[in-house]
């Protein structure tokens, strides 16, 4: 029989502390409270129990009882090698000086060195937890030695091993036993409080700290009845059981405290949980708008944010953040710690080795980890997707100034080609993961990184088990899959995971956010919000070791997706390495050109003759006047709507003149002083045909060092000897990767099949090759011959990026009407908006 050493075990019937007339309790500390316990408790109760083994009796039906622990149970500790050194410096074990010191408390852990561990405990008010996975080799031993394995036996369900050190003082808080459990006292003593499962506490403060409430069940000065409290004193070499389902807390005693102990849970996995969400259709709760949401992930993190709103401090980014405590030096525990892992993370690749950098936040949430980044990186541009109406608003009107722009848009459908992308605690909603990360890797830049902090199923095999199903159900886990199955999912799009860290582990997730206490399921009927359901069958997975808490890095190597792959293959496009690159001067690059001056002028001609300068883009409109528009917007603005508002980014408007001129200037300056090569202006002839008079050399002065080439669908055209007659959506005649800057001012509106003209620009554009272009975005229809699209940034910035091209700039000008032109009514807007882009051939 187990734990027996020839004495009896003493069935203790629990008495109340007669403390409550102690003038010591007034004003005290919580090592003070525990010492005093101590000190007061008359334990004669104990002998006069009767005797009984302990394991004559179901465990499950009976009182709380101690008996002496067995002798080899405090010899196995005090010997073991592994944990010697450590059990030393805490003052709970003599231990011979030729024992081999433990350098770090665990190998897997973050390796904190041990007299810092010290220091922490010391000033800490919680114990520390310490489970078998972390110290397999002492439980070992104690299996082996102390009679575990057959105590695990006789208990049945689910077992978790647990050494658990605080120092005086520090407190277990109030919580309702999961399993049947029992607790070896080695060192140091606990105030236990306890009372039977029929009790039912409300909610309190308090009852967070046991060392207070045994103060205020001492001192009857709690706000609630206790009772049902009843107080024990559990000294070294007892051992305490306490049966499922009752509820207690802990209080430490003695300068410090080591106990051992064991939880043994009969699950409920494979069984229906009380009022399971699969059932919501009978109750009417899943029809509940303010409750559950039907898989609509926009509702559901907008009602819960509308729910939170009044708990934040929107300058505060640890009030904003929602992911599971990390404990960090010092003990404290933080929210923020993820995003230092993730920075880490992406510097660890070759993600951010040049510059430009632009990272984007998948999942963004309140824009938390965003606010940290750009503190941290403030050249970085970063850019966050969020699907919540409510979230986007908040980040627009409620947080500090700041620099970095969200999107109201799914993150499968990001614009812009990234070093790195990041999500925590968001890839698991993908409503499909194979869109998701094929998304993610044509939107990475060779070499990128995507890093994922997430929770992963650890067992395939568990996928059908019923609370694995209302996991899914109610956290709206789409994607709950194992790092295993995320690995070959990634592979697919030319993603490799070269880089795994169980942070649920190395950071004791299990302890510091649930005190490795599981729950009962929920009913879902009596949950505030479906989110609070999904996270507590989460808390229940995790806590059973069902779920793991992991940050995967994923890099992406191979250039290309297999996706981007097969469309260039459809579309008879050369790959990048098969295309001719632009000749560059030794030396240069893009990105180290100076682009303050050059050949180039910011200026309009006429494209005739002449071809002399003119003031406006028309007769009609003058432009240039976005900037002064925003202003006037931020000066004048009275309302706010979170869907309207636009990005805060400096360059979203502009004079797409001066953006033209200045990027290809800093373009030419990456050229050898004997440059050749072709500039071609997509529509740069005039539709003669539609009544427009032709032009010969509008943008020629755009051309710099490079060869002047037009293309134009006007038969007029074919009389110019620099000029290609076509459709830039099907212009077999364009060779490819011919042109060193693809060109187009007010055309491509006009093009029937625009993602086809898309396809030809980056066909006949040189790898390193330039590319802008002008459309317009909110204009009057103009037929000339025919009038299809108008373009937003975000379309254009598509377009290119889809197409393996790097956008540079992209952004709106305004023009208005001349002065002139005022009195003039008829089918011209008073204003209208232009879309440029400019992007650079990969």
């Amino acid at each position: 029989m187990p734990f027996t050493t020839g004495v009896t075990a003493k069935v203790c019937t629990l008495v109340t502390l007669g403390l409550a007339s102690s003038p010591h309790f007034a004003q005290s500390s919580s090592s003070d409270i525990a010492e005093k316990l101590v000190k007061t408790q008359d334990d004669t109760w104990k002998k006069s129990l009767p005797s009984r083994s302990w394991t004559d009796t179901p465990l499950v039906n009976s009182p709380y009882f101690l008996q002496p622990a067995p002798t080899v149970l405090t010899d196995t500790l005090r010997t073991h090698t592994e944990q010697a050194k450590f059990l030393e410096l805490y003052g709970a074990i003599n231990v011979p000086a030729h024992r081999h010191p433990m350098q770090r408390i665990d190998a897997s852990t973050k390796g904190i060195p041990l007299g810092q561990a010290v220091k922490m405990l010391a000033s800490s008010s919680r114990a520390v937890h310490l489970s078998s996975d972390r110290i397999p080799a002492l439980f070992k031993s104690l299996s082996a030695n102390a009679g575990l394995e057959t105590e695990s036996k006789h208990l049945g369900g689910v077992v978790t091993n647990s050494l658990i050190l605080g120092s005086s003082g520090a407190s277990l808080k109030w919580h309702r036993s999961a399993g049947n459990d029992w607790h070896a006292q080695v060192h140091g003593s606990m105030v236990w409080l306890l009372a039977p499962p029929t009790s039912g506490y409300p909610k309190d403060s308090i009852l967070k700290d046991a060392c207070a409430l045994a103060e205020a069940v001492v001192t009857g000065s709690a706000s609630f009845s206790t009772s049902e409290i009843k107080t024990l004193v559990q000294q070294p070499g007892e051992v305490l059981f306490i049966p499922k389902a009752w509820y207690r807390a802990g209080c430490m005693a003695g300068k410090w405290n080591v106990r051992v102990g064991q939880r043994h849970v009969v699950t409920s996995m494979g069984h229906a949980p009380v009022g399971k969400l699969s059932d919501q259709q009978n109750s009417g709760a899943k029809n509940d708008p303010n409750n559950w949401f039907n898989g609509n992930l926009n509702e559901y993190y907008n009602k819960l944010e509308m729910q939170e709103q009044g708990k934040r401090r929107y300058d505060n980014v640890d009030s904003l953040a929602v992911h599971r405590w990390l404990q960090v030096e010092g003990g404290a525990h933080s929210t923020t710690e993820h995003y230092k892992l993730i920075y880490e993370a992406i510097g660890k690749t070759a993600a951010v080795a040049t510059a430009p950098v632009r990272i984007m936040d998948a999942g963004c949430g309140l824009g938390a980890a965003l606010m940290w980044m750009e503190k941290t990186e403030p050249t970085w541009e970063f850019q966050g997707y969020t699907i919540s109406e409510v979230q986007l608003n908040t980040i627009r009107t409620k947080l500090p100034a700041h620099k970095f722009d969200v999107q109201l848009r799914s993150y499968n459908e990001p614009t812009g080609m990234f070093n790195a992308i990041y999500s925590i605690e968001a890839m698991i909603h993908a409503p499909n993961l194979d869109e998701t990360l094929e998304a993610w890797s044509n939107h990475l830049k060779d070499n990128g990184a995507i890093v994922v902090i997430d929770d992963f199923l650890v067992n395939a095999a568990d996928n059908d088990m019923l609370e694995v199903k209302e996991f899914r159900a109610g956290w709206l886990a789409n994607s709950f899959v194992t790092v295993e199955q995320l690995a070959e999912t990634a592979a697919k799009y030319g993603l490799t995971v070269t880089a795994q860290r169980d942070i649920g582990k190395e950071y004791d997730v299990v302890n510091v956010n649930y005190n490795n206490d599981l729950p009962a399921m929920p009913d879902p009927k009596t949950q505030g919000h479906q989110g609070w359901y999904g996270a507590t069958v989460r808390r229940r997975l995790t806590v059973l070791g069902k779920i793991t808490y992991q940050l995967i890095t994923m890099t992406k190597t191979g250039g290309t997706s297999v996706h981007s792959a097969v469309r260039r293959e459809e579309s008879s496009q050369p790959t990048t390495e098969q295309c001719a690159a632009v000749a560059l001067r030794a030396g240069a690059g893009v990105s180290s050109a100076d682009d303050s001056t050059g050949a180039v002028e910011a200026v309009l001609k006429s494209g005739r003759d002449d071809n002399k300068k003119i003031g406006c883009i028309s007769a009609w409109y003058c432009c240039g006047k976005g900037q002064e528009w925003a202003r006037h917007l931020a000066e004048h603005r009275t309302d706010h709507t979170g869907y309207l508002k636009l990005p805060t980014r400096a360059n979203f408007f502009g004079d797409y003149m001066e953006v033209f001129a200045r990027q290809l200037n800093k373009f030419y300056a990456t050229l050898p002083a004997d440059a050749t090569g072709k500039f071609l202006d997509i529509g740069g002839a005039g539709n003669t045909a539609s009544g427009m008079a032709q032009v010969t050399k509008k943008f020629e002065h755009f051309t710099g060092p490079l060869n002047y080439w037009l293309l134009d669908v006007d038969e007029a055209a074919r009389k110019l000897s620099n000029a290609i007659v076509c459709d830039i959506d099907n212009c077999s005649t364009a060779k490819s990767c011919d042109y060193d800057v693809t060109f187009s001012h007010t055309v491509l509106e006009h093009v029937r099949k625009p993602w086809e003209a898309f396809d030809t620009i980056a066909r006949i554009t040189k790898k390193g090759g330039l590319t802008l272009h002008l459309v317009p975005w909110s204009y009057q229809w103009h037929a000339t011959p025919s009038d299809y699209y108008r373009f937003s940034h975000e379309a254009v910035v598509s377009l290119l990026e889809d197409r393996g091209f790097e956008v540079l700039e992209s952004g709106y000008d305004i023009c208005l009407k001349q002065e002139n032109m005022k009195s003039h009514v008829d089918e011209h807007y008073d204003e209208i908006w232009l879309t440029y882009v400019v992007g650079r051939k990969l």
